[in-house]
């Protein structure tokens, strides 16, 4: 489940496709159409270790690969599914990831909260 950074009008088509790759690496791709009448960002949680280091997450620009989910849908039925989103003040102070056309940072949280 994503949060926005500022009212959206309408969230569509989301797609998610994760992997596990090795005992401690997995892949995560997520995909979706909003509609919104200014900037904004979109925030993905991610689970990570409680004392993770410098960079526990890596990035991958997917921009040139517009066909990813097409081409994993290939071979199965369609499935549909919910979203639900909800609103969050501004962060200072996060690095921000260049990913492809977007920013992307990555914060952690308290799992208790």
């Amino acid at each position: 489940m994503c949060i926005f950074s500022r009212d959206i009008t309408s969230v569509f088509a989301t797609k998610i496709f994760t992997r596990k790759s090795a005992p401690d690496r997995q892949y995560l791709v997520y995909e979706m159409g909003y509609l919104a009448k200014e900037e904004l960002a979109m925030i993905l949680p991610l689970p990570i270790e409680q004392n993770p280091g410098e960079e526990p997450v890596r990035f991958i620009d997917l921009s040139g690969y517009g066909d990813f989910f097409k081409d994993l849908d290939s071979p199965f039925d369609k499935y549909f599914g919910r979203s639900l989103s909800m609103k969050v003040g501004d962060s200072v102070g996060l690095k921000v990831h260049s990913v492809g056309e977007f920013g992307s940072l990555l914060c952690a949280i308290d799992r208790g909260v």
